[in-house]
């Protein structure tokens, strides 16, 4: 079998004053036939964080469940057969204060008829647009880190398939702690 994957991510910033923007685009290429000789689709690097939702949640579970047998295809939170934009703006109104708001939209490479459904392949490419929020406190010198994020996803056309048991808005909200040494 031929191998053709790619995968790139661009991020630019400008930091001012106590502000933060941040624009970031990325893509991972998809296949639109899986299970022919050529093999074009590999989820980017999943420590590379995009969003709460679409990407370590949604296409995580949708590409776990499609390709249950080939675990190898599976996104594991990675960019997967899209491309997306994403803004982020960060606030510190206090040492070790942070607060966030990113909005992110995606839209697929390929329609390769599992993940992406075939019968929404003529409807739209996109797959949807996040919106996540979050406060994030960092003290003890750095250490100690505690955080409150929310992410709601509004899913799209091509996304859309009563097969995938999606509802059209899919949101989490988590309350973590870390502590580094």
């Amino acid at each position: 079998m031929d191998a053709d994957v790619s995968a790139w991510l661009i991020r630019l910033g400008w930091e001012w004053w106590r502000f933060l923007f941040k624009l970031e685009t990325g893509y991972a290429s998809g296949d639109s036939k899986p299970t022919n000789d050529r093999f074009t689709v590999r989820a980017a690097n999943q420590n590379t964080i995009v969003g709460l939702v679409l990407y370590p949640i949604a296409l995580a579970e949708i590409t776990r469940t499609r390709w249950a047998d080939e675990d190898g295809l599976w996104s594991k939170g990675g960019i997967y057969n899209s491309h997306y934009f994403m803004q982020t703006i960060r606030f510190e109104p206090i040492d070790g204060l942070e607060i966030l708001v990113a909005f992110i939209e995606a839209w697929r490479d390929k329609v390769d008829g599992a993940v992406i459904p075939r019968h929404n392949a003529g409807d739209s490419k996109f797959l949807g647009f996040e919106t996540d929020v979050a406060v994030k406190y960092h003290f003890y010198r750095d250490h100690a880190h505690v955080g409150l994020e929310f992410g709601v996803l509004r899913i799209g056309k091509a996304l859309e398939d009563p097969m995938l048991n999606m509802p059209t808005n899919t949101w989490t909200l988590q309350l973590w702690s870390a502590f580094t040494f």
